[in-house]
């Protein structure tokens, strides 16, 4: 990871020397597969795609009701715990549990062109924000740009030229969108903000 935090020239942080030990990362889709074969494997009834319908606590049991998607097809649960693994959507805690916001961070991204030889992640601080890059699976590359909404270029997000011309003011984006910039696909922004449970057990 090529990290700049407001320094001149970038720094490199690697695995060796992480005090947090090896860093991770994931085909989403393929660890998620891997996932549900290897709980499958263990004899767990796996439910996929589901969506979760309706919950309610009753009789000291969760009373859970999914649709099964791929069937159309309703199967109720009764269970003495749930875990909630959906990340920051919290399909079923937020039924019971406000959402703390922490900020209101966005992330405008998108994804281009990766080369075999440009495996890094790279890190650059702005004045008014961040851009972040790393490898994505099929040899492609996510590039984004966190800030505030206040904050945000007007335009950056609808606009592929501006965002091109905006991250090519910084050195390790412009290495980046010099070999590849002809394939870039602007996404948008989604929210990146740092939220938690009011109340995450019980």
């Amino acid at each position: 990871m090529q990290i700049s935090w407001g320094q001149a020239t970038p720094y490199i942080t690697d695995n060796l020397n992480n005090p947090d030990g090896f860093g991770w990362r994931l085909d989403r889709q393929v660890f998620e597969s891997f996932l549900r074969e290897k709980a499958l494997q263990r004899g767990v009834r796996c439910i996929w795609p589901g969506k979760l319908t309706h919950s309610e606590y009753r009789g000291q049991r969760w009373q859970i009701t999914l649709t099964q998607l791929q069937h159309e097809q309703t199967i109720n649960i009764a269970s003495q715990f749930v875990i909630d693994a959906t990340g920051r959507e919290a399909h079923f805690a937020k039924n019971y549990t406000a959402r703390k916001q922490h900020d209101r961070l966005i992330s405008c991204w998108a994804t281009l062109a990766n080369t075999i030889e440009n495996q890094l992640g790279s890190i650059c601080a702005t004045q008014n924000g961040w851009w972040y890059s790393a490898p994505l699976p099929n040899q492609r590359r996510v590039l984004s740009f966190q800030t505030d909404p206040d904050l945000l270029i007007k335009g950056l997000h609808r606009d592929a030229t501006l965002f091109t011309q905006h991250a090519q003011c910084y050195a390790n984006q412009a290495k980046i969108l010099d070999v590849c910039q002809q394939s870039i696909t602007l996404h948008g922004i989604v929210s990146a903000n740092s939220t938690r449970l009011e109340c995450f057990a019980g």
